[in-house]
């Protein structure tokens, strides 16, 4: 049998062994998986604040789109944003509070605790807005003001041009005293406390999703997934990295599976950045430089049936992922597994 084996791999290119080892490890990470929702819920949007997981469902018996969260065994239904269309855009969400602002004329506030207790609103002349806690960020031409719901009206917090950050503002989101502003493509770190905004240099410039924690940032750019440094405006490339990072099954048969594809599907999770790979979910350790295999899809193309999308990860340590293997365009399980003892 030793000799069939090496025959194998001398004539085939080892495909035969590489695909037995591929299903094997598939097998064994999917035992750490559990269910969490199921493909009939049709889950359209799902992300979490910090502790809170939030997603976007259509519900029978008329197929309205609703909002609901959990945290810990508690589940939450938002009465409030039933049968409402573009969800996802009009809510911006913490741990705390709902705040509905898609027309950026008003600014709603509800309690994330309870299905439908309206907290506060204002009228407001904002072009953009950020949750975080419970504090609410408008951007009104160049001024970022706080708001808190039920404190008063909202009170300046940044000027930019006082700062000197351009006129290409795009979006931006807050963490406690970190504020980040994406702007002409350029990233801006901005202390909240004393309105100082720092340039990360960052290059090549960002052109899609922009993930950060109060360490570094991560964001698409035109040459792949870049991270870039607070402290010393260092950057990388993440594939770099992850092609360096350890990963050996499958050798060059499954290369593809761990690498990182041209892709918005990341998170940064304490030492880690968790992302969608060409056949899979895997960690690359900022710290450690290894990568890690998390789940693993099942079958490629027309013919998968498990694959692995859109990791979300909330702070207890649980990741939340999607079933999207192109059978129907809403009818998707959700997954979840918990990271503890994973990560390395």
């Amino acid at each position: 049998m030793r000799f069939v084996v090496v025959l194998l791999c001398l004539t085939a290119g080892c495909k035969l062994v590489y695909d037995a080892q591929y299903d094997d490890r598939r097998a064994e990470l999917d035992a750490f998986r559990d269910d969490f929702l199921p493909a009939t819920d049709r889950v359209q949007f799902f992300t979490s604040a910090s502790a809170r997981l939030y997603w976007v469902s259509i519900e029978k018996p008329l197929d309205e789109p609703l909002l609901h969260s959990q945290l810990g065994n508690t589940r939450v239904d938002y009465e409030f944003t039933r049968a409402q269309n573009n969800i996802a855009t009009n809510y911006r969400l913490s741990d705390q509070i709902i705040v509905g602002c898609g027309d950026f004329s008003t600014a709603e506030a509800y309690d994330a605790t309870a299905s439908n207790q309206l907290i506060d609103m204002i009228d407001v002349n904002a072009q953009e807005c950020a949750v975080d806690g419970r504090n609410v960020y408008l951007k009104s031409s160049r001024i970022i003001s706080r708001w808190q719901p039920g404190g008063g009206a909202p009170a300046q917090v940044v000027d930019l041009d006082a700062q000197a950050i351009g006129t290409d503002e795009a979006s931006f989101g807050a963490l406690g005293n970190l504020m980040l502003l994406e702007e002409g493509g350029r990233i801006w770190k901005i202390d909240l406390a004393t309105g100082m905004a720092t340039w990360l240099e960052n290059e090549p410039v960002v052109s899609g999703a922009v993930f950060f924690d109060d360490r570094g940032v991560l964001y698409n750019t035109s040459a792949g997934v870049a991270y870039s440094d607070y402290g010393t405006h260092a950057s990388f490339l993440l594939d770099d990295k992850v092609a360096d990072g350890g990963y050996t099954l499958g050798g060059d048969d499954y290369k593809e599976a761990y690498r990182v594809p041209d892709s918005t599907e990341y998170v940064i999770h304490g030492d880690h950045v968790i992302y969608r790979g060409g056949r899979g979910i895997f960690a690359y350790g900022l710290k450690t430089t290894k990568v890690v295999d998390l789940l693993l899809d099942d079958g490629v193309g027309f013919d998968a049936t498990v694959v692995y999308r859109h990791p979300v990860v909330t702070s207890d340590g649980t990741l939340y992922i999607q079933n999207d293997n192109g059978i129907g365009s809403d009818d998707h399980e959700i997954y979840k597994l918990s990271l503890d003892g994973r990560l390395r």
